[in-house]
């Protein structure tokens, strides 16, 4: 089999993003994650990635802070709360599913300040 094959059968087999993430403000710090995994699923599932950073832009991707990542090292748990957020800020969250071979594609949420100055719930894709 030639690599071009063998990459091109691996990028078919990239699983889908983390599906129906919401997003619920706990108080000014502190954001619950939730999240199921993707359909179909390629491989075992071995946990999720959670990512984020600052944003001074609540309607657009750019890198003012560094991405901060923890993983959740277990298919079972679909939820993840962040603290230590900072008030009336916005924030890029990443959501990405962990496999025994391959990420999935990453869900990509731009959590506006608004959401972090009561308590609301955001459901995304």
């Amino acid at each position: 089999m030639t690599i071009a094959l063998l990459t091109t059968l691996l990028l078919l087999l990239v699983p889908a993003s983390p599906q129906h993430v919401t997003v619920t403000s706990r108080d000014v710090t502190r954001v619950a994650l939730s999240w199921q995994p993707p359909q179909p699923v390629y491989g075992v599932i071995t946990g999720y990635s959670i990512g984020y950073h600052k944003t001074t832009h609540a309607d657009r991707n750019d890198d003012d802070s560094a991405m901060v990542i923890d993983e959740v090292n277990s298919p079972l748990v679909l939820h993840y709360t962040l603290t230590g957020l900072q008030p009336y800020t916005s924030y890029q969250l990443q959501v990405t599913m962990l496999t025994d071979y391959v990420e999935s594609a990453t869900t990509n949420i731009i959590l506006p300040h608004i959401l972090l100055m009561k308590n609301c719930t955001e459901r995304f894709n």
